[in-house]
């Protein structure tokens, strides 16, 4: 059941209504088996009884990378559109696309937005850095983002 409520978190990300996405994250955080990820699922009657969803990390992962820090790869492409709520600070991340890890760096609280992918200023179009794939084994991004408040 509580898996279902990530799909709430990011519905409402998407929607740019970033305080009801945190009350979610919030109570997300605050229910049994919040640190382990493994959340408590109730079957109704006639199906199989309680049991523990232990796949809701893919979820909550999925939440904070594609929806909050806006990774979107794509087959010709990787697509970064960071959508930092109100209050949230600088952002790191390592993550793996193909065959690179991409060092991401989002810098919230500046006056304009502007990236560089390997120290070279890119083009950011709509709030969002369009990157083909790197063939390197490691690429370095940073994103500077105004704040969000």
């Amino acid at each position: 059941m509580a898996a279902s409520f990530t799909y709430i978190a990011e519905a409402y990300w998407e929607a740019g209504n970033y305080e009801k996405g945190m009350r979610v994250v919030d109570w997300l955080n605050n229910i049994n088996g919040k640190l382990s990820g493994g959340w408590f699922e109730y079957y109704p009657k006639g199906q199989p009884g309680v049991g523990i969803v232990a796949w809701t990390w893919m979820e909550c992962i999925r939440l904070t990378v594609h929806h909050m820090l806006g990774v979107q790869p794509h087959p010709d492409r990787l697509v970064i559109r960071p959508r930092p709520a109100p209050g949230m600070k600088n952002v790191k991340a390592r993550i793996r696309v193909r065959d690179t890890q991409y060092a991401i760096n989002v810098r919230i609280g500046g006056s304009k937005t502007g990236a560089k992918v390997e120290s070279r200023r890119v083009t950011m179009r709509d709030g969002a850095l369009t990157i083909p794939h790197s063939r390197k084994s490691k690429s370095t991004i940073e994103i500077n983002f105004p704040s969000a408040e």
